[in-house]
């Protein structure tokens, strides 16, 4: 399909482990869907306002984000959204009209990590009390 990520899609991987922003580049480059970056490396602050809002179950301080800076100097984790051209706007909920997009996405996300050798767990393998985080990527 040919898609690639916009300046703000570039921006938010700043700070991302190479490996996975390299499996989120090729990704982008062979899914039929588009998707963009929605979040990257989090601080310890940003991260306790998504657990207070109730969007995560890790408060950035006693219990750590994958978003968070790592041992390593980088984060371990993304969010993505998937872009609806048609209303020029980016979706971040997973229904059953826009199912197809996200497992599209998802897969590409997956199929590129495995081609690359990059081990990714994609959110919507668990539930986070209110549902599943379908647009949260993250090495293993």
């Amino acid at each position: 399909m040919g898609y690639s990520f916009g300046d703000t899609s570039l921006k938010r991987l700043e700070g991302v482990h190479p490996s996975l922003v390299l499996a989120l580049k090729r990704a982008i480059k062979e899914s039929k869907v588009d998707f963009g970056i929605a979040s990257g490396v989090r601080t310890s602050w940003e991260q306790r306002e998504k657990y207070e809002k109730g969007l995560s179950e890790l408060d950035g301080y006693k219990k750590k984000s994958k978003h968070q800076i790592q041992e390593d100097g980088y984060g371990h984790a993304v969010d993505i959204y998937i872009w609806d051209g048609e209303n020029k706007k980016g979706v971040f909920d997973y229904t059953k009209e826009n199912g197809w997009m996200w497992l599209e996405v998802g897969r590409a996300i997956l199929r590129a990590s495995r081609l690359l050798g990059v081990p990714i767990t994609w959110g919507l393998t668990f539930n986070i009390g209110n549902g599943y985080d379908v647009g949260h990527f993250e090495l293993v």
